[in-house]
């Protein structure tokens, strides 16, 4: 119970807040990735974040094309893994335009960080 009032207050106190993006890292394709440092929550040992990206060649999705997305993400600074818990797709960049998709399912699995990666650019972003 009291992970689902976490993962509930992610969503509920994520938009309540005035964002702070910070840019983390592009990759070679010139996708954009920021983290949201004002939404940045530790509770029981794993941290809560929000994460935009920006696909400048956009992302196909159905009949619909997405410029960006906000993921709504959980992750645990010690074993170094992640669960995205939710997302909104968006029609223009920066998490602005049309709502395209929205996804509330989280991940069923941890995900583990590959500290090589783009994910691991984040995860030191967010676990400094």
């Amino acid at each position: 119970m009291k992970r689902f009032i976490f993962l509930f207050s992610i969503l509920v106190t994520t938009n309540s807040f005035g964002q702070f993006w910070v840019h983390v890292v592009e990759d070679k394709k010139g996708v954009e990735y920021y983290v949201d440092q004002n939404s940045i929550r530790s509770n029981e040992g794993l941290t809560s974040y929000t994460q935009l990206s920006n696909y400048p060649e956009g992302r196909q999705y159905n009949d619909k094309v997405l410029n960006s997305t906000v993921q709504f993400r959980l992750t645990d600074c010690v074993k170094n893994n992640f669960k995205t818990v939710g997302m909104i797709g968006y029609s223009d960049f920066d998490g602005k335009g049309d709502i395209v998709v929205v996804s509330s399912t989280p991940d069923r699995e941890w995900i583990v960080i590959n500290m090589d990666k783009i994910t691991g650019d984040v995860q030191r972003e967010v676990c400094k």
